[in-house]
């Protein structure tokens, strides 16, 4: 009887140890931690070489745009002594770049402010309608420039035959203008109906049309960032 117990003693015996060395090889197992957030970041993640030698971005230097640096402008509506006074703004866009050099400083396209620095209608017969725009603000920078004057035609031979003494007599007109009642009479035309009616009218309107180009002259110096 004892020796038939022997022998499953020891294969018992055997089966438990195996067991026990497995179940210590599970609990040596170790998990390779994660590196730390801030280790991650100094592996190269946004690298700078200027960083590196202790430089920063280079900075653009501002532009500047001289006196007399001429711009054009491109209306968005009409303009006229008719309907428009002094005072009132206007816009439109730039035709063509703003250059510095080989620098684009204003970009085609770039809106435009300005204001009707006058609108004069004219006096009745004597001078013609006028109207001056001036450049307040491209593309959001305050600038300051000349005037651009446009003025109507002078209207001497519609005057004439408005008068009724012909068209080739609108050198009289012009003869009224500078010298009064006392050469509209000694032409004979003082007492016309016709007369009476130049005499109490403005001329043709000064008018800028929509989307007319415009040159413009810087007064004073433009500094912008760029």
């Amino acid at each position: 009887m004892n020796t038939f117990q022997k022998p499953w003693l020891a294969a018992t015996v055997a089966l438990g140890l195996l067991a026990a060395c497995n179940q210590g090889t599970e609990s040596t197992e170790i998990e390779s931690p994660e590196p730390p957030a801030s280790q991650a970041a100094d592996s190269g993640a946004g690298f700078h070489p200027l960083q590196a030698i202790g430089l920063s971005k280079p900075e653009v230097p501002p532009a500047t745009l001289a006196a007399g640096q001429r711009v054009q402008v491109r209306t968005t509506s009409t303009l006229s002594t008719k309907s428009n006074s002094s005072g009132e703004t206007f816009t439109g866009t730039l035709a063509e770049p703003v250059m510095d050099g080989d620098r684009v400083v204003f970009s085609a396209g770039a809106p435009v402010t300005g204001r009707i620095a006058f609108a004069d209608k004219g006096g009745r017969v004597k001078g013609v309608a006028k109207i001056g725009l001036e450049v307040t603000e491209i593309d959001g920078v305050n600038v300051s420039t000349k005037s651009y004057v446009a003025q109507a035609k002078k209207t001497h031979t519609k005057d004439a035959q408005k008068i009724g003494i012909g068209a080739g007599a609108g050198a009289i007109i012009g003869a009224i203008t500078g010298g009064g009642s006392g050469a509209a009479k000694g032409a004979g035309v003082g007492a016309g109906a016709g007369t009476g009616v130049v005499l109490a009218t403005h001329g043709d309107p000064a008018v800028i049309p929509a989307e007319s180009t415009v040159w413009f002259e810087l007064s004073q110096p433009v500094t912008v960032n760029l």
